[in-house]
C-alpha cells in the first residue's frame, strides 16, 4: 500500500478527495461496496478536508499458545519484537471488535493493529496517547501536538498470505494543542478529554480539558493542586471525568457542567493507605487496587504492603472489595506480590475484572458474585520485565495483555473459555433477557430506569418501545444488533420524569431496512440502565 518508513517512521503517501473525478467517486462507491460484500464493517464519512491514505498491511506473525496451568488459549500477536498494549484503562479494539490496537514492534510511537480474522497488522503510523472511538471504527490520538482522529475502512482479504486485506485511514486534525496528553474518548464520542501538566512556569498549571470532537473546542474543565494521569471519562452518559491525583488524595471526579473537582475516596495515610491505577466500570462504579497497611504491620520485619481489587459505587460512596489479596507476616515481596493485585479493569457489561499483579499472574473476577479464577499465569518475573496492563475487547469475551516470557515484551490476546462465561452473569444485560420483565411502571419503586414490553413483538412493520425514569435526566435510547454492534439511538436528550415512548420502525440510522432476528433494545441513564430484547420480522 502508498506509505513507508523512513527512519523508523511511517510516512503515509497522502491523496487527497478534493479533486476527484466522477469515475474516482465511483472507484470509491465500488471499494465501499467490495468492503460490505466481504463483511467488513464501514468507517466514517470522510470529513470535509481529511485525507485518506491506503496503509501498509503486514502478513500475519502470530503464534497459538496454551496455558498449561488454566488451559486458556492465548495468541502472542507478533513472534518477534518489543510491543505494547494501550494503557488499562483505554479502548483497544475498534468499536466492532474487529481489530486491537497496540504499540511496536520497533518503537513505542508507532501504533499498530491486528486483525483478527487474518492475522494481519496494520501499520497506523507514529500516534501516542492512542483510544479506539466508542461507536465507530475510528482511533484518536495525537501526532505530535495535534489531536487527530484515524477513521479505518478494511477489506478483508480471503487470502491474506498471498494477497493482503486492503486497510484505508482518513485522517482529520481536531485540534491543534500546545502539549502533548493521552487521550480519552468518552461514551459516545461526542467529547475528548486531555490533560496538561506544565511544570515550567509560575505558578505551575495541572489543567483539564474537554474537547467536541465535531469542532474542536478546547474548555478548561478544571485545575488540580498536583499532576494529573489516568484522565478517563465514564462509561455512561453521566459524563463524568475521573483523574488522578498526588497519593495522599489520589481519586478525583469531576462533572465538566459544574467543573469542580471531588475527592471521592478519602485515604488515611496513618494507615498507609495506598489507592492506585484506577478505571471505570459500569454504573458509574471506580475500580481501584490498595489497601492499608495489615495488622500486625509494625511487628513485620519485611513491612510489606498488600493490596485489594475494590469497587466505589460513585452515587452511593460505598467502596468494597472484590477481589482481596492476601498477606502473611515475614514474606517478601516476590512471594507477597503473588496475591496481590495492581491493575484492574472492568468489561463493558459487568460480567468479569481482569487483575494482574507484579508476578504476571492474571486473573478473571465475576462481577456479580466475586467469584475469582485464575486466568493464566507466568507472564512476568517479580521486579523485571513490562506490566501486564490487561483489558477486555468490546464483548466481554477476550483480554489483551503483555508477556514477558518470550523474551523481548509481546502483546497476546487470551479468550475467556466458553463454559466459564456461562457461569458468570452480566451486570448489565447485554444479551441474556431481563428475567422478569416489568409490566407497568407501578411494578417498579419509581428510583430506577424501566422498559417495558415494547408493543407489538415480534413486529413488523414497527414497534412502540415505552420507559420510564425516576427524575428529570438524560436519557439515551438505543438499538444494537445481537452481538453489540449499534444498529441505531431513538432518543439522546434530556426527558422530564415519568413514562415515555418511542417508535421504532425496524431501520438503522442510515435508514435502511434492518434483517429479521433478535435486537437488543438499552435504556441508558444517570440513575441506571435496562436492557429488553426486540424480534423483527420480514
Amino acid at each position: 500500500g502508498a506509505g513507508s518508513l523512513r527512519s523508523g517512521r511511517f510516512v503515509p503517501e497522502w491523496r487527497s478527495d478534493s479533486g476527484s473525478s466522477q469515475q474516482g467517486r465511483r472507484d470509491v462507491s465500488k471499494r465501499v461496496l467490495i468492503a460490505v460484500m466481504t463483511g467488513v464493517v464501514c468507517m466514517l464519512a470522510r470529513p470535509p478536508g481529511s485525507q485518506a491514505a491506503v496503509l501498509t498491511v503486514l502478513p500475519p506473525a502470530h503464534r497459538f499458545e496454551l496455558d498449561s496451568t488454566t488451559g486458556v488459549h492465548y495468541t502472542v500477536l507478533a513472534d518477534s519484537g518489543k510491543s505494547a498494549n494501550l494503557y488499562f484503562h483505554q479502548r483497544s479494539w475498534l468499536s466492532d471488535n474487529s481489530v486491537v490496537l497496540y504499540t511496536g514492534p520497533t518503537s513505542a510511537q508507532r501504533l499498530m493493529g491486528y486483525i483478527q480474522a487474518t492475522g494481519e497488522r496494520i501499520v497506523i503510523g507514529n500516534i501516542t496517547g492512542a483510544t479506539a472511538a466508542a461507536r465507530r471504527n475510528s482511533v484518536f490520538g495525537m501526532r505530535d501536538r495535534k489531536l487527530v482522529e484515524i477513521a479505518l475502512l478494511i477489506t478483508i482479504s480471503n487470502d491474506p498470505r498471498s494477497v493482503p486485506s486492503r486497510v484505508e485511514a482518513t485522517e482529520r486534525t481536531i485540534r491543534t494543542l500546545t502539549f502533548t496528553s493521552q487521550v480519552n474518548a468518552n461514551y459516545d464520542d461526542t467529547f475528548l478529554s486531555v490533560y496538561e501538566n506544565n511544570e515550567s512556569i509560575t505558578p505551575k498549571r495541572y489543567s483539564v480539558y474537554r474537547i467536541s470532537v465535531s469542532n474542536g473546542e478546547m474548555i478548561e474543565v478544571c485545575r488540580a493542586s498536583s499532576s494529573i494521569s489516568h484522565l478517563q471519562w465514564s462509561r455512561g452518559p453521566s459524563n463524568l471525568l475521573m483523574y488522578s491525583g498526588n497519593d495522599d488524595a489520589r481519586l478525583w471526579v469531576v462533572n465538566p457542567a459544574e467543573g469542580v473537582p471531588r475527592n471521592v475516596y478519602v485515604q488515611v495515610p496513618s494507615m498507609g493507605e495506598w489507592v492506585t491505577h484506577e478505571s471505570w466500570w459500569v454504573n458509574d462504579q471506580i475500580l481501584w487496587c490498595g489497601a492499608p497497611w495489615p495488622a500486625g504491620y509494625e511487628l513485620d520485619p519485611q513491612r510489606g504492603e498488600y493490596h485489594h481489587v475494590n469497587v466505589l459505587d460513585l452515587h452511593s460512596g460505598i467502596s468494597r472489595i472484590v477481589a482481596a489479596g492476601s498477606w502473611l507476616p515475614a514474606q517478601e515481596n516476590s512471594e507477597r506480590w503473588k496475591r496481590n493485585f495492581h491493575h484492574a479493569c472492568g468489561d463493558e457489561d459487568g460480567r468479569w475484572i481482569v487483575a494482574d499483579n507484579f508476578s504476571g499472574v492474571l486473573t478473571l473476577t465475576e462481577g456479580k458474585t466475586t467469584r475469582t479464577r485464575l486466568f493464566t499465569v507466568g507472564h512476568r518475573t517479580y521486579g523485571g520485565g513490562e506490566h501486564s496492563h490487561p483489558s477486555f475487547d468490546r464483548l466481554g469475551k477476550q483480554v489483551v495483555f503483555v508477556t514477558n516470557r518470550f523474551g523481548e515484551p509481546r502483546v497476546c490476546v487470551a479468550r475467556i473459555p466458553d463454559d466459564w462465561r456461562a457461569e458468570s452473569a452480566p451486570i448489565i444485560t447485554s444479551v441474556e433477557p431481563a428475567a422478569e420483565p416489568p409490566q407497568r411502571p407501578g411494578d417498579l419503586p419509581f428510583s430506577i430506569p424501566a422498559l417495558f414490553p415494547s408493543e407489538p413483538n415480534p413486529f413488523n412493520p414497527a414497534t412502540l418501545i415505552r420507559f420510564s425514569v425516576p427524575r428529570t435526566e438524560r436519557v439515551v435510547l438505543n438499538i444494537y444488533a445481537i452481538n453489540g454492534q449499534l444498529v441505531c439511538t431513538l432518543v439522546d436528550a434530556t426527558r422530564q420524569q415519568g413514562e415515555h415512548s418511542a417508535r421504532w420502525e425496524g431501520r438503522d440510522s442510515s435508514g435502511r431496512l434492518v434483517g429479521a432476528g433478535v435486537y437488543l433494545c438499552r435504556l441508558v441513564t444517570p440513575s441506571g440502565t435496562a436492557t429488553e430484547r426486540i424480534v423483527v420480522v420480514r
